[in-house]
């Protein structure tokens, strides 16, 4: 990875919410929890894209797919 083994990344936190679920307009189920990792998720993309990472190596560090990763990063500049 061109000598960004020794940079800090995002650290992944867990979320200190509890377990609940909440009724969405749509009717679908959410859980808070659930929506607070994915913004975590979100925002550990943007910080290592931010920190000079291409989407190939946030998706490893973060265990994800690279599509999924250039979709973060996608609508992210278009707002």
């Amino acid at each position: 990875m061109q000598g960004r083994s020794s940079r800090a990344g995002p650290v992944k936190a867990e979320p200190a919410a509890e377990n609940h679920t909440q009724e969405k307009e749509s009717g679908d189920r959410t859980s808070d929890t659930e929506e607070t990792q994915n913004a975590i998720f979100h925002q550990d993309v943007l910080k290592y894209a931010e920190s000079g990472y291409n989407a190939e190596e946030i998706a490893k560090k973060l265990d994800r797919g690279k599509g999924e990763i250039e979709l973060i990063l996608k609508f992210n500049r278009e707002k």
